[in-house]
């Protein structure tokens, strides 16, 4: 087995890029659902990304502000460091935007009726708009991303194992 693979950072990485573009495949998959013909499996299929999104939701902020304290001992290029702030950044957004997002429909933030989080406000149909296009658009730069990290990681696998 290849030493990259035997250290915690590089199985944590992959889990949490696997589990995101799993969350963003819901996600999608709800826009697939038409409202009027499946209302039950539209609501559902929403609540489902909502429920693991929320589960991925304190490993992944806890990812982004440990990753920022090795920024500064890691020697990188200048490419290297501007893709990491812009994936922080688009990251940090679209957790900050899902949440928002459910509290501007004036809905309980739930996670699969384990608990909830109620909206601290009323329903506002204009922000909610925004916020929903806005989270949803997000979703594309991170898939490119985690698409391009998967196969840069795969190559380090393969280099490592065939030297």
């Amino acid at each position: 087995m290849p030493a990259l693979m035997k250290t915690s950072k590089f199985w944590i990485g992959l889990i949490i890029i696997l589990a995101s573009l799993y969350v963003y495949y819901l996600g999608h998959s709800i826009h697939l659902i038409d409202p009027k013909v499946d209302r039950t499996g539209f609501v559902a299929a929403i609540w489902k990304h909502v429920g693991y999104a929320s589960l991925l939701f304190v490993p992944v902020a806890l990812f982004l502000v440990l990753r920022q304290q090795f920024v500064g001992s890691i020697a990188y290029q200048k490419w290297e460091l501007w893709s990491l702030r812009l994936f922080q950044i688009t990251f940090g957004l679209k957790l900050i935007t899902g949440p928002l997002t459910v509290w501007a429909r004036g809905s309980t933030w739930k996670v699969f009726d384990w608990f909830g989080i109620p909206s601290p406000v009323e329903r506002m149909d204009g922000p909610y708009e925004f916020l929903e296009t806005f989270h949803k658009f997000l979703g594309y730069p991170l898939v490119l991303f985690f698409t391009l990290l998967l196969i840069i990681m795969g190559r380090q696998i393969i280099r490592k194992a065939n030297p």
